[in-house]
């Protein structure tokens, strides 16, 4: 066979591979075995000037109308959470949109990215993350996002219509169906997570409206619920007085709870509270001080981030944190999984992480060893 015979043979072989591409009729692994070959013998027998044209014709073939070419995404918006400007506007324009549930306002946030500034994170990465320093930093960060400096009696507190809580089916007001049944869900996996039988007597850090403790004390559980809101703790209690579950629900704050030096728990739990605690090791010591011995701590529907974020913890840098943090004032820490691993791990708790891939879904459970 002549070189023109191959060459003549190798370009029908082309196009029509190039044809077959392009109307969809080769795909996965046959498409790459497919083009391998048919390429392999292109390059083996046909002179330069021919496979310079059976580009272009290639080229041609794929930009008909049948087959589009991707879509090009549009640039990002930067905004730099040291701006505090900018972060204000951010708000303002998410709050003109819906606010962070409705749909206009997520649909620009995709169009959106959070700059953390270089120079803070090269600090992060150079500090002890227990540090004052390290914490300092965070400070910084939040006040330059907010405004003003981090209060933790008074930035956490927010409004709302105390009666409807009390009056409500359910202690989370104006939710959904679909998301109250998360929610119960999430409570139901977490009660998977003990590995004590009985009624036990359990200790929630950061109650809010009292969700979780009245799910466990409806299931025979003795509740304490400890929050840093004096509306909270009203609303919690009134609810509680109201349906017979004798919830006691006290005012305090992760680092310090309100609890007799003698008083013991069988599991305490945070129920995606704990990022609103600025210093989780003091929280974590404080806590395994009132465990039995094989009592538990769990943190629940926590959010764990990524050390592409920040090497160990941080203010998080996601649309809906940053909204929380500017509109309300609310702390809204991350940690990495590794960061929190070693806290477990140094105020003596065997750690291990449960992870049912949805963001409530998620608990990080640590055991106090039997002395």
């Amino acid at each position: 066979m002549t070189r023109s015979n191959n060459a003549a043979i190798a370009v029908e072989k082309a196009e029509s591979l190039a044809i077959m591409d392009n109307l969809g009729l080769i795909c996965g692994d046959t498409q790459k075995t497919v083009k391998r070959r048919g390429f392999d013998l292109l390059r083996r027998a046909v002179p330069r000037p021919i496979k310079q044209l059976l580009k272009r014709l290639v080229g041609k073939v794929r930009a008909t109308p049948g087959r589009p070419p991707p879509p090009i995404a549009p640039p990002r918006t930067a905004i730099n959470l040291a701006d505090t400007t900018a972060v204000r506007a951010f708000v303002v324009r998410s709050d003109e949109l819906g606010g962070p549930d409705a749909t206009p306002a997520h649909e620009w946030w995709q169009t959106l990215t959070f700059d953390i500034p270089s120079s803070l994170r090269v600090s992060a990465c150079r500090l002890d993350p227990l540090s004052a320093e390290y914490l300092a930093l965070q400070d910084g960060l939040y006040a330059a996002m907010v405004g003003g400096p981090y209060q933790e009696t008074i930035s956490e507190l927010a409004p709302f219509d105390k009666e409807a809580a009390v009056a409500g089916h359910l202690a989370y007001p104006h939710c959904e169906p679909q998301a109250l049944n998360r929610h119960i869900s999430a409570m139901a996996r977490l009660v998977d997570q003990v590995d004590r039988p009985g009624s036990l007597r359990i200790l929630e850090a950061g109650s809010g409206w009292g969700f979780s403790c009245e799910y466990l004390a409806r299931l025979g559980h003795r509740l304490v619920g400890v929050d840093v809101n004096p509306d909270f703790i009203e609303t919690a209690t009134r609810r509680s007085q109201r349906l017979g579950l004798g919830i006691d629900y006290r005012l305090g704050t992760f680092a310090c709870l309100p609890v007799a030096p003698d008083e013991r728990f069988d599991i305490i739990f945070t129920s995606a509270a704990f990022h609103h605690g600025r210093t989780p090791l003091l929280a974590l010591q404080g806590m395994v001080r009132q465990l039995v011995p094989g009592g538990q701590v769990i943190l629940a529907s926590e959010p764990f981030i990524e050390p592409a974020m920040w090497p160990a913890w941080g203010l998080r840098a996601d649309a809906l944190s940053v909204y929380c943090i500017a509109k309300f004032g609310w702390w809204e820490a991350g940690w990495t999984r590794a960061f929190m691993g070693e806290l477990f791990s140094r105020v003596g708790l065997e750690m291990r992480f449960a992870d049912y891939h949805s963001d409530l879904e998620r608990y990080m459970v640590g055991r106090l060893a039997v002395a």
